[in-house]
């Protein structure tokens, strides 16, 4: 079921409603071409990790098999982005250690990417995807042929 976007003025609120009522399900659809059936969904996720400080998730799918996909949703997708979500996927099991035993994957989600940043990005293996704000159209640029990497395991 669908709910109605927040009131004016509620950033906070909005984001989550963005995150939980139209990037989630579209990010879903997507894993589940590539064979990753998502059961459940987190938004806005902060944990703080002793040494390691905080962690911020913007969307975490939680797949029906042992399998993470962390998401980093944004509007213009820059090199400091992809970099970020490298290192949040390098200490995820850190901050996360109940989910030491599932495949982790990446994903980054925008409005608008370079193309050579794009081709980038999944040259290492994350997952991408573009919306068409004026459309409403969720563009997967991965190929058909794409292998997600799989971040390391602990």
């Amino acid at each position: 079921m669908i709910v109605a976007p927040p009131e004016q003025g509620e950033l906070s609120a909005f984001r989550f409603w963005f995150l939980d009522q139209v990037v989630a399900p579209v990010c879903t659809n997507v894993l589940a071409g590539q064979g990753i059936v998502i059961g459940s969904h987190q938004c806005q996720l902060t944990v703080r990790g002793g040494g390691l400080g905080i962690l911020l998730i913007d969307l975490l799918l939680l797949g029906e098999r042992p399998v993470v996909v962390v998401t980093e949703v944004l509007v213009a997708i820059e090199m400091v982005d992809v970099h970020s979500l490298f290192s949040k996927l390098e200490d995820f099991r850190y901050f996360f250690p109940h989910y030491a035993n599932h495949e982790l994957y990446g994903m980054v989600y925008g409005l608008s990417v370079a193309k050579p940043l794009s081709q980038f990005i999944i040259d290492q293996g994350l997952f991408l995807l573009l919306e068409d704000s004026t459309e409403r159209l969720f563009r997967c640029l991965n190929p058909p042929a794409f292998s997600p990497r799989q971040w390391n395991r602990h």
